[in-house]
């Protein structure tokens, strides 16, 4: 297998698998990490059968699920999303589940070998060049994405447990053909449907509201009609880099810099290296001698390589490593921290050209060449000099705007203190400043409410509030609130004829409701539909022929994905409710069924079974996971989450 042996120094790390790649690696041979996890990952968000999911476990799914979902709705993301993903509780219940499935591969002694892991790596293109496995590139991947190789591995473990699992439950599972063929005939059957609109606007006159009822359900659901807080604000700003072309550098300064931290501007020293893997052999029970029988290989090949052999022959025709062996031994280029630390260290002190003694790690006995050399080299003061003027420009730009915000800031502070005033002292600064009329955290067309670092203080300080200087990626805000009217909920006169129609809209909708519920019950008795419907003062129309793959029924346009039992319908059958679909209420017939047409059933037949199978081993496994769940004793913490 391949191996580079890399470092075990990684914090616990959980992954969940988007719409991208997010996988785990065992290429390299790493284990588990056993370092502790930060210290605000040590509250238990969750106890599922007496272990604990931690906070620090919960933030980080939670994060990189958020991030993702933001990324996927842009411009689109507010916090109503947010609520309505119902996120949190959705990331906490994937945990409980994949513990409780992890669990139970434990008592059932399911495990994920190094073999297994690697097979998995060696499916992602992600980690390719030109078609085959590329150790450069699985490194890059790993640090544009910010995981360290344990953690990849301990992730990629789980999921192959989870898969597993999956495999063991849904075990035996089959489709039978009369299965298959009544799928067919339900995805390819066409019905034509009779169907009559209740609308619920024709109820709402028989609705009376009294105003006490209005006051009363005022009080009680004061949260629909609350009028949002609004607040006045005079706020001042400043750009970072506006005294820019006013910073003077002399070139004494700028050397004195670049001696300062001359040792920070040296690149990382990276090696290429190669090396041939000595593993002890399995077979042999007494580990002790099967590592000493390995050593002493190892230095049989080190003598033929002392003697002129050549090392890439060597390497691939005793290397232990069959991905490196395969080129020679060839590791590619690594930095500091990517590899275990006697191999690391062994690396590391070696010249270029230059070939180790046999060097001991957990996996084995290595024999180390490097190759090529990069970085750890510091470049010049010409060199930099440019970087360095517009580095220090940049903070002492930076520092006269903050220290100009540190004065303005003591005025807007003071007792009594008038716009006028601060808008001089600001000016008087070179400081801009708006001043705004009344907005609510709705008013996008308001800086302050665009973004959340300003949107927050502003409503959150009371009425002649000032917040503290705001740092922005480019700018110094201070914000002082002029005036504010606190959310609230109207007086009933304000918000009577709001109430009325509320109420009368949704007592319409409950006398819709029950109607439409009493003229299906009739249909599907046996009365005449048509008949029965315009006696009752409503039309009845017909849809166009729908099938399963139309998508909506024509004319009315409910979603049929919800509602596949449609198509479980016989001619002159009532659907068993009267469906609800834009406040009004559908009661449908079947009045024509056109049974599919099986000429074309041998041709999709096998996809079909695959997706019913699918479909079927799905359904089962979130049904065991549900048992599970219901036998389960789980313990959540609510004020985490």
């Amino acid at each position: 297998m391949l191996e580079v042996f890399r470092s075990r120094r990684n914090s616990y790390f959980v992954i969940i698998i988007f719409a991208v790649i997010i996988v785990g690696f065992v290429f390299f041979g790493v284990a588990p990490s056993s370092k502790k996890a930060d210290d605000g990952a040590s509250q238990v968000v969750a106890i599922v059968n007496g272990s604990e999911i931690t906070s620090g476990e919960y933030s980080n799914v939670y994060k990189r699920q958020l991030d993702y979902y933001k990324d996927i709705f842009k411009d689109r993301w507010d916090e109503d999303t947010l609520v309505r993903l119902n996120l949190r509780e959705k990331v906490l219940e994937e945990l409980i589940e994949k513990r409780l499935v992890s669990q139970e591969a434990g008592k059932r002694k399911i495990k994920a070998s190094r073999e297994d892991i690697q097979a998995r790596i060696m499916r992602y293109d992600a980690f390719n060049k030109d078609g085959v496995f590329d150790k450069e590139t699985y490194f890059k991947v790993l640090q544009q994405n910010r995981m360290k190789p344990g953690d990849f591995e301990e992730s990629l473990g789980g999921e192959i447990v989870l898969g597993k699992m999956h495999q063991s439950i849904v075990a035996g599972i089959t489709v039978s053909e009369d299965e298959i063929k009544a799928a067919f005939d339900k995805e390819n059957k066409q019905i034509k449907y009779e169907y009559s609109k209740i609308t619920s606007s024709s109820f709402e006159e028989k609705v009376e509201v009294t105003e006490d009822k209005g006051r009363a359900f005022l009080k009680d659901n004061g949260v629909l009609f609350m009028v949002p807080t609004k607040v006045k604000a005079f706020y001042a700003f400043i750009d970072k880099d506006q005294f820019a072309a006013e910073v003077k550098i002399s070139d004494d300064e700028l050397k004195a810099f670049y001696e300062k931290r001359k040792a920070t501007y040296a690149a990382p020293k990276e090696v290429r290296a190669s090396h041939i893997l000595i593993r002890p052999d399995r077979s042999i029970e007494d580990s002790a001698k099967a590592r000493a029988a390995a050593k002493t290989s190892a230095e049989s090949v080190l003598a033929k390589i002392k003697k002129g052999g050549d090392f890439s022959k060597l390497a691939s025709k005793y290397s232990d490593d069959p991905g490196s062996a395969a080129r020679g031994g060839d590791l590619g280029i690594f930095g500091t921290g990517m590899m275990v630390e006697p191999f690391e260290n062994a690396a590391f002190s070696l010249e270029k050209g230059e070939v180790s003694g046999v060097v001991e790690t957990d996996y084995g006995y290595h024999i180390i060449k490097v190759v090529d050399i990069k970085g750890g080299k510091t470049p010049t003061f010409t060199e930099l000099k440019d970087r360095i003027k517009q580095q220090i420009t940049v903070v002492r730009s930076e520092e006269t705007a903050r220290s100009r915000m540190v004065e303005l800031h003591k005025v807007f502070k003071g007792e009594g203190v008038t716009v006028a005033a601060m808008k001089k002292a600001a000016t008087e600064r070179g400081i801009k400043t708006t001043e705004t009329p009344f907005f609510t955290g709705s008013d996008a067309s308001v800086e302050l409410v665009r973004a959340v670092k300003l949107r927050e203080p502003t409503f959150s300080l009371p009425s002649g509030g000032v917040s503290g200087i705001i740092y922005m990626p480019k700018r110094f805000y201070i914000i002082k609130i002029t005036e504010k009217v606190d959310s609230h909920v109207p007086p009933y006169d304000e918000v009577a004829k709001r109430v009325t129609a509320t109420l009368k809209r949704e007592g319409a909708l409950a006398l819709a409701a029950k109607r439409a519920e009493e003229l299906r019950k009739d249909a599907a008795g046996g009365k005449n539909f048509k008949r029965l419907m315009r006696k009752a003062g409503f039309k009845v129309e017909t849809t166009d022929y729908v099938s399963l793959s139309s998508g909506f029924i024509q004319g009315i346009n409910i979603f049929i994905g919800e509602r596949t039992d449609l198509f479980d319908m016989n001619k002159g059958d009532i659907y068993k409710e009267a469906i609800e679909h834009g406040r009004n209420f559908y009661v449908l017939k079947a009045s024509k069924v056109k049974s599919a047409d099986f000429s074309g059933f041998d041709k999709g037949r096998m996809e079909l079974r695959q997706r019913l199978l699918e479909k079927k081993k799905q359904d089962t496994f979130v049904a065991w996971v549900k048992e599970l769940k219901d036998k389960a004793l789980i313990e959540i913490n609510e004020e985490l989450l």
